[in-house]
């Protein structure tokens, strides 16, 4: 109904302007308030700055010829409010781990090794072990999380 006070799963808060608001889907609202901070540091918020960059949650450097397996169920729960993980070793000359200002990754050459989606914190599909593959180097792999990718 028209100028109905309606708030929104988000904390937004406005008033209703249209009278087929269930048909259009929330097209019509009109909101001028927003919620004291964002709900999520991947939501886009008036006058927020940009989404943050991804964090590492976890980095395994892996020795010459290692072999794990490297115990993964302590960073289970770590995902704070980021949407997306993944497990990669960064190979090559590019710095390891690199996002833009909007959190998506811009690094250089990677093996993915696993990824998934994160739910309240929880780093979903995520293994509880992991061992590097059957070939031989040496260098660092992540566990990271971020916004988008």
């Amino acid at each position: 109904m028209a100028g109905e006070l309606v708030i929104r799963e988000d904390g937004y808060v406005g008033l209703e302007d249209s009278n087929n608001a269930a048909a259009d889907k929330g097209a019509w609202q009109v909101f001028t308030d927003k919620p004291e901070e964002c709900l999520c540091c991947c939501d886009e918020c008036n006058d927020s700055p940009p989404h943050p960059p991804g964090k590492t949650i976890h980095f395994i450097n892996v020795p010459p010829n290692g072999t794990g397996p490297y115990d993964l169920t302590p960073y289970r729960y770590r995902g704070e409010c980021f949407r997306l993980w993944w497990l990669w070793t960064i190979i090559g000359k590019n710095p390891p781990v690199q996002f833009d200002a909007n959190g998506c990754f811009t690094g250089g050459t990677n093996i993915l090794h696993a990824s998934g989606t994160i739910v309240d914190g929880e780093l979903v599909g995520l293994p509880l072990t992991w061992r590097p593959p059957s070939y031989s180097y040496d260098g660092p792999t992540y566990l990271v999380a971020a916004c988008c990718g």
